[in-house]
């Protein structure tokens, strides 16, 4: 099982810790390191996390918890970092543990790690890291081009060798397909980054979107390893794999139209209060391909095909399954990573999410009292 917490590693090979998102372009950047490195003088141990899950990478480098002197190396990948969580749970755990680290200098404390890869593409990440607003650790390596998703750059970074220390702990460790699995991950990565950076509908890729599809439908180990096993220099799906997807595409249908049932139109507020009758959302209710039933009502509004009274900034779903809230943008005038932070959230300016917090009463009474009294309790 990949996402298992403590996954037995071997003795003599080298150990990397890997903190990565929970969702398609997180998961990828576990695969691309190994589809690359994946042999016997290497073992990952991987953990997928929620936005809500920081507090995981806290307890990891709690000295006394003793987890993170079991690795040589930490990877922390498509993680958005606001100012609040880097101090929480990576600036102040840090400071505790190197200063433990140095109260038990002169004891046997062994396989302490030697350093933070940081790969990321949010925004928060950025202002944080490339312009020092914190205090920056020599273990810390940082990369964010902040045009392309996590894995693409994780796949970048490995093959053109972005970082030395990387290359010298690696060094004879490359997967026995690595040329071949070289040009499956590009391939792979410029699907993967087509979805999670919204170009996929531009560049008329429905492979990316039904990647998402079945990564969606089926266990996260299972798309792991049915991705893993492949060897071919291009990515394709399999016979499986497109059953899954098309049986998939024909209840996207079903769940377009109760999300658009269950809808209501809002006006825009701001973070003050001040409201805005020429400016509305809509607030959806939606469990399951949230991304793609977003798409589907943002292009009919575009088309003027539904809601042509009036002037759709963005829309918001409600997912009580998920305990979360996701922000789409209509219009480009909107950022919505600004709006999903005035609800404790964070993301890029054309989508965004938070999760339902119950004792925020702006978020109570701006989407979810309004979505309850149209569904239904």
């Amino acid at each position: 099982m990949i996402d298992k917490k403590h996954e037995i590693l071997e003795q003599d090979s080298l150990k990397v810790k890997v903190f990565t998102h929970n969702d398609l372009d997180g998961v990828s950047c576990a695969l691309v390191l190994k589809k690359l490195y994946s042999n016997k003088n290497i073992s990952f141990n991987f953990q997928f996390i929620g936005y809500n899950q920081y507090d995981e990478i806290r307890k990891f480098f709690d000295f006394e918890n003793g987890e993170a002197r079991l690795f040589d190396y930490v990877f922390i990948t498509d993680l958005n970092f606001t100012r609040q969580n880097y101090e929480l749970y990576l600036e102040l755990p840090l400071i505790d543990y190197f200063s433990e680290r140095n109260a038990y200098h002169n004891k046997d404390v062994n396989n302490i790690f030697k350093k933070i890869f940081f790969i990321d593409h949010h925004k928060d990440s950025e202002q944080l890291f490339r312009n020092r607003s914190i205090p920056m650790f020599d273990c810390i390596e940082y990369y964010n081009d902040m045009m392309h998703c996590a894995a693409w750059q994780l796949a970048e970074w490995c093959i053109h060798k972005s970082s030395s220390e990387w290359v010298s702990a690696t060094l004879g460790s490359e997967n026995k397909d690595y040329n071949t699995n070289v040009e499956w991950v590009r391939h792979y990565t410029d699907i993967v980054n087509d979805w999670d950076t919204f170009n996929w509908k531009n560049n008329h890729n429905l492979v990316a979107r039904d990647l998402n599809l079945l990564f969606t439908h089926i266990k996260r180990e299972k798309f792991f390893l049915m991705q893993e096993q492949k060897v071919s220099p291009r990515f394709a799906f399999n016979k499986s794999e497109k059953t899954i997807i098309k049986e998939t595409i024909e209840s996207i249908e079903k769940e377009y139209k109760r999300a658009l049932d269950s809808s209501i139109v809002l006006d825009h507020i701001n973070q003050h209060g001040q409201v805005f009758p020429d400016q509305q959302y809509i607030v959806i209710r939606s469990d399951e391909n949230i991304s793609l039933i977003c798409d589907i009502i943002k292009e009919n509004i575009l088309n003027k095909r539904i809601y042509i009274r009036y002037n759709i900034k963005y829309i918001v779903n409600v997912s009580f399954k998920y305990g979360s809230l996701n922000f789409r943008r209509i219009d480009d005038s909107i950022n919505l990573a600004e709006i999903a932070n005035w609800y404790g959230g964070g993301g890029h300016p054309f989508a965004a999410g938070c999760q339902i917090n119950s004792k925020d009463n702006n978020q109570m009474q701006r989407f979810i009292l309004p979505i309850l009294s149209k569904y239904g309790r």
